[in-house]
Parts: C-alpha cells; sequence; structure tokens
C-alpha cells in the first residue's frame, strides 16, 4: 500500500508540474509584445484620456479592463517567483512598450484636445 501511495502522489506531482508549464507557457504567449497588444494598450489609453476629460470613474475602469498591461505583470511575478530572469526581462519589455504607447497616446491626444479648443484641465 505504501509503494502505490507514492505513485498516486508522483503522479499528482507530475500533473501539476505539467498543469504549471502550460500555464506559464499560455502566460507568455499572451504577454507577447505583438501588434495587437500595442493597440489594446492605445485604445486604453484614449479611453482613459476621456475619463479623465470628463472625469468619470466608470470609464477609467473600462480603461483598466481594456489595457492588456497585467498579462505582462502576471509574467513579471512568475518570473520573479521561479527565478527565470530571461521571463523576467521579456516581461519588462513588454510592460515597458506598453505603458510607453500609454503615455504617448494619451499625450497626443490631450495636445490635439487641446489645440480643438476643448478643455482638459
Amino acid at each position: 500500500m505504501p509503494l502505490l501511495s507514492f505513485f498516486r502522489r508522483r503522479k499528482k506531482d507530475l500533473q501539476l508540474k505539467r498543469e504549471a508549464k502550460s500555464a506559464l507557457e499560455q502566460l507568455i504567449s499572451e504577454s507577447h509584445l505583438s501588434q495587437r497588444f500595442l493597440v489594446m494598450s492605445a485604445l486604453s489609453g484614449i479611453v482613459a484620456t476621456g475619463g479623465v476629460i470628463l472625469r468619470d470613474q466608470s470609464i477609467l475602469i473600462a480603461a483598466m479592463v481594456l489595457a492588456p498591461l497585467l498579462n505582462p505583470l502576471l509574467a513579471l511575478a512568475a518570473g520573479i517567483s521561479r527565478g527565470h530572469r530571461g521571463l523576467m526581462v521579456f516581461a519588462l519589455k513588454a510592460f515597458g512598450a506598453g505603458f510607453a504607447v500609454v503615455i504617448i497616446t494619451t499625450t497626443v491626444l490631450s495636445v490635439v484636445l487641446q489645440l480643438a479648443g476643448i478643455d482638459v484641465q
């Protein structure tokens, strides 16, 4: 009986390792720096700018939901917890690029709206 228990535990451990590897691979693929990732970041910046101008918290929350920046942060946390330097660098690059796109988009949109005479204060 103890031998059977050992093999059951071993099988469960191997299954958990496969599931963790699969989850990690999915996390990496979803936080890949792609055109879709950058477009979604820009769109979330546009929505957030509208939320700030209109002083509407629900629009700001919608911008946060729209932003794909959570996946790189999750990948960074996974990289830190597993001691995977490559994953940490990958996640920081993706997050930095997405964050830069949001800042540039909101800055350009604010300037354009000010030039159009729309009060953005």
